[in-house]
C-alpha cells in the first residue's frame, strides 16, 4: 500500500476515533452511563468497561484484533516516513493510546514498548535537535520539523499520563535525552518576539515557545504520574533542570512584556523544581553558583513579587494573530486566560515553598523572612523584597479567602438558577450565560434555553474548580505560616557546638552530623513531630550551619538590611556591628533578629533572644488573629465532594488551633514548665 494511501487511512481513522470519544464524553457528562440501558457494553461486563460507551469499546476491540500488524507499520511510518505523514502517524498513535487506556491491559502501550518503538521515539528527540534549531531562524526553509515535534510530544505526553507509560519513558531515559537537547536553550533574541505582518512565518520567539512548552509539559507529566517516591524520575529531572538551568532562570527573571505562552510556562518550570528540590543537597542549593542555588534564588524572588496580586510589574500582550483578534473581539476571554495562567503560577510557587521548607534536611529551613508588614485591605502594597516575608503570606491568605468567598457565592447563584429552571427568566439567563457566544439569535427558543442551562452548568463547574484550588492554597498557606511562625518564636539560643571530625563534615566544612532532627520531647509548643510539623530546637541544640536557610548571603546581607553590605556583617559568628545596626535590622524583620555572615559567602541564622521572640509573637498575634477569625467563620457547602466540609473543616480548624497556640501570650508558669 503506498504511503499516501496509508497516510489518508490514518487520518480517517483518527477523525473517527476523536469523534467517537467526543460524543461519548458529552453523553457521559449530561447522561450518566449507568442510567442509560443503551450504553451497556457489547463485550464483557467489567466495571472499567461500563464507564465507557459501546462505540468506544467496539472500536478498541477492532483495533486490538489488528494491533499486532498495525502498530509496526504505523511506527515505521512515524520514524522513516516523509514529514507530513510522520505528523499524521504520530497523531494516529496518540488517538490509539488514548482509547487504549480504557482497558487495564493497555495493549497499544505494551506493543509500543515491546517493539522498541517508544525508546526510538525518545532517542529521536536528540537526533532531531539540529533540525529544530533551524526552525528558529528568522526565515526558515521549512516548519515541517516543528509540526513533527509537536505531534510526537503530544504522543509522549499522552503516554506519560499513565503510570506504566511514565515508567516506560523513564526506562528509555527520555528526561536525560531532553537534558542534552540544545533547542531548549536556543532562545531567539527578544526583539523577534512580536508578530510582523509582512512575514509569512510566526516570530522566532513564538516558534521557540512552541518547542519549549510541550517539552516542559512532558517533564511535568512524567514527574506527577510517577510520584515523589520514584528515585529514577527525580534523578533524571535533576539532570534536566541543571542542564537547562540558565534558560529556566532567564524565563523566570523576565518581568517586562510577556506573551501568554511565556506566562503559561512559568508554572511548569516551578512545578518541575518543586519535584526535585527535596533531592538537592543543601550545599548545592546555596553555596555552589554552578548548581541549583541560582535557580532557587530567582524562584524565591518571583514568589516575592507574585505571592499576592498587585506587585508584579509584568504585562501580558498578544503575540500572534489569534491572540490579537481575541483581545479585540473577546477581551474578557483573553483576560480570563491571563488570570488562569497567573493563578497557576501562584499555586505552583506556593507548592514550591511548602516543599522546599520541608526538604529532607536535618532542620527546618526558613524560606520566608520574619517581617510582618501587612497593609490594610485597599491600601497600596509595599514593594517586594528579594524573598517573601511572613506578612506577605498572611496577605496572600487573606486574598485567597476573598477569592474563595466570591467563588462560593457564584456557585450558590448558579446552583439556584439550575434548580429553578422553570421560574428563571430567560432575559437574565441569556445575559449571564450567552454573553460570549455568537449566532444564538438564530436558535429556536427551546434550543436557546438548553444552551443557556448547559452554559450555566459549565460556569458552575468552573467556579467549583476555582473554589477547590483556593481551598488547597489556603491549606498550603496555613502550613507555610505555621512552620515559619513556630520557627521564629520557638528557636532558642545555642552554645557553640563542638567541631565535628573532618570525615563527618560536608563539602563546605559545615558540621552536618550535629543537625539531627529533634525527637518528640523537643517540641516546645507541645505538638510534637508529625507529617506537617516544623522542626524545632531547644537551647541545647546546635544552631543551623551553612545550609541553615535557602537564601544567598548576598541577598540578605546587601538587600535585606538597610545600609548593610557584605562587609558590614563582620565577625565570624555573624553578629553584625553596632547596636544601631542591630536595632534597624530587627525592626525591619519584625524584631526577630536575623543576621548573616558574609565571610566566605556562608549565611548563618543567629538565635533570637527571648524578648525578640516575644515581640515577634505579639506582632504575629496582631496580624494573624483577624485572618484566623475570618477563617473560623468560613462556611463550606456540604453537597460538593471536592469541598466536603466534613474533611476540610477539621483540617483547617487544626491549623488555626495550632497557630493560635503559638501566638498566645505566654505566662510565667508556662515558661517555668518549659
Amino acid at each position: 500500500m503506498p504511503e499516501i494511501v496509508r497516510g489518508n487511512l490514518y487520518a480517517s481513522i483518527t477523525n473517527h476515533l476523536q469523534l467517537a470519544q467526543t460524543v461519548a464524553s458529552a453523553r457521559r457528562q449530561h447522561f450518566p452511563v449507568e442510567d442509560d440501558p443503551e450504553e451497556e457494553p457489547l463485550f464483557g461486563s467489567s466495571k472499567e468497561v461500563q464507564l465507557y460507551s459501546s462505540l468506544e469499546v467496539g472500536c478498541l476491540n477492532i483495533i486490538n484484533a489488528l494491533a499486532e500488524r498495525l502498530i509496526p507499520v504505523l511506527c515505521r511510518d512515524a520514524i522513516d516516513g516523509s514529514d507530513v505523514w510522520k505528523t499524521v502517524a504520530f497523531t494516529f498513535l496518540d488517538s490509539l493510546v488514548q482509547i487504549s487506556r480504557i482497558q487495564r491491559q493497555h495493549r497499544i502501550l505494551h506493543l509500543l514498548s515491546r517493539g522498541g518503538f517508544l525508546a526510538n521515539f525518545c532517542v529521536g528527540l536528540k537526533e532531531a535537535d539540529e533540525d529544530l534549531q533551524k526552525v528558529l531562524h528568522p526565515e526558515p526553509q521549512s516548519l515541517n520539523s516543528l509540526f513533527v515535534h509537536e505531534s510526537k510530544m503530544a504522543l509522549l505526553i499522552r503516554v506519560a499520563q499513565t503510570r506504566p507509560g511514565a515508567e516506560r519513558l523513564l526506562a528509555a531515559r527520555v528526561l536525560s535525552v531532553l537534558a542534552q537537547c540544545d533547542y531548549i536553550d536556543a532562545r531567539p533574541d527578544g526583539s523577534q518576539g512580536y508578530h510582523d505582518s509582512d512575514s509569512l512565518f510566526a516570530p522566532s520567539l513564538e516558534r521557540w515557545h512552541q518547542l519549549l512548552k510541550p517539552t516542559l509539559q512532558l517533564v511535568v507529566s512524567i514527574l506527577m504520574t510517577s510520584g515523589s517516591s520514584n528515585g529514577e524520575a527525580q534523578q533524571q529531572a535533576i539532570e534536566f533542570v541543571l542542564g537547562h538551568r540558565e534558560t529556566m532562570r532567564g524565563l523566570l527573571m523576565e518581568s517586562g512584556r510577556l506573551s501568554l505562552a511565556h506566562l503559561s510556562e512559568l508554572p511548569l518550570i516551578v512545578s518541575i523544581c518543586s519535584r526535585v528540590v527535596s533531592k538537592i543537597s543543601k550545599d548545592d542549593s546555596i553555596t555552589r553558583p554552578s548548581g541549583y542555588g541560582p535557580l532557587h534564588e530567582v524562584i524565591m524572588s518571583l514568589a516575592s513579587k507574585t505571592v499576592y496580586s498587585g506587585r508584579w510589574g509584568a504585562v501580558v500582550v498578544p503575540s500572534n494573530d489569534i491572540e490579537m483578534a481575541e483581545s479585540r473581539t473577546a477581551p474578557t476571554v483573553f483576560q480570563a486566560k491571563i488570570l488562569e495562567a497567573t493563578e497557576d503560577m501562584q499555586r505552583a510557587l506556593l507548592t514550591y515553598m511548602v516543599t522546599a521548607s520541608n526538604a529532607t534536611y536535618a532542620t527546618m529551613y526558613p524560606l520566608l523572612l520574619p517581617g510582618l508588614l501587612v497593609p490594610r485591605e485597599g491600601d497600596a502594597n509595599p514593594q517586594p523584597g528579594p524573598v517573601p516575608t511572613v506578612g506577605d503570606a498572611v496577605v496572600a491568605l487573606r486574598e485567597v479567602m476573598s477569592h474563595l468567598n466570591r467563588s462560593l457565592v457564584e456557585v450558590n447563584s448558579y446552583s439556584a438558577k439550575l434548580l429553578n429552571q422553570d421560574s428563571s427568566g430567560m432575559d437574565e439567563l441569556e445575559e449571564v450565560a450567552l454573553a460570549s457566544l455568537d449566532s444564538v439569535d438564530r436558535l429556536e427558543p427551546y434550543q436557546k434555553r438548553a444552551l443557556v442551562f448547559g452554559q450555566l452548568q459549565e460556569m458552575m463547574d468552573q467556579r467549583i474548580s476555582d473554589a477547590t484550588h483556593y481551598m488547597d492554597s489556603i491549606e498550603e498557606l496555613l502550613l507555610l505560616i505555621w512552620r515559619h511562625v513556630d520557627y521564629f518564636i520557638n528557636y532558642r539560643s545555642a552554645p557553640v557546638a563542638e567541631p565535628a571530625p573532618e570525615d563527618q563534615k560536608g563539602a563546605n566544612g559545615a558540621d552536618l552530623d550535629k543537625t539531627a532532627r529533634p525527637n518528640l520531647q523537643e517540641s516546645r509548643s507541645g505538638w510534637g513531630m508529625s507529617l506537617f510539623s516544623p522542626f524545632r530546637r531547644k537551647a541545647d541544640s546546635p544552631a543551623p550551619t551553612v545550609g541553615g536557610q535557602l537564601l544567598g548571603s548576598s541577598v540578605l546581607a546587601a538587600s535585606t538590611f538597610p545600609g548593610g553590605s557584605g562587609g558590614d556583617s563582620g565577625g565570624t559568628g555573624g553578629t553584625g556591628g553596632g547596636a544601631a545596626s542591630k536595632s534597624a535590622r530587627a525592626e525591619l524583620l519584625g524584631r526577630s533578629l536575623l543576621t548573616v555572615s558574609a565571610l566566605g559567602g556562608k549565611p548563618s541564622l543567629k538565635a533570637t533572644e527571648e524578648g525578640q521572640a516575644e515581640a515577634f509573637r505579639s506582632d504575629a498575634r496582631v496580624v494573624l488573629e483577624p485572618v484566623l477569625d475570618r477563617l473560623d467563620g468560613l462556611q463550606l457547602p456540604d453537597d460538593i465532594p471536592s469541598l466536603d466540609f466534613r474533611v476540610r473543616t477539621p483540617y483547617l480548624q487544626s491549623f488555626t488551633r495550632r497557630i493560635r497556640a503559638l501566638i498566645k501570650i505566654q505566662t510565667g508558669l508556662e515558661d517555668e514548665d518549659e
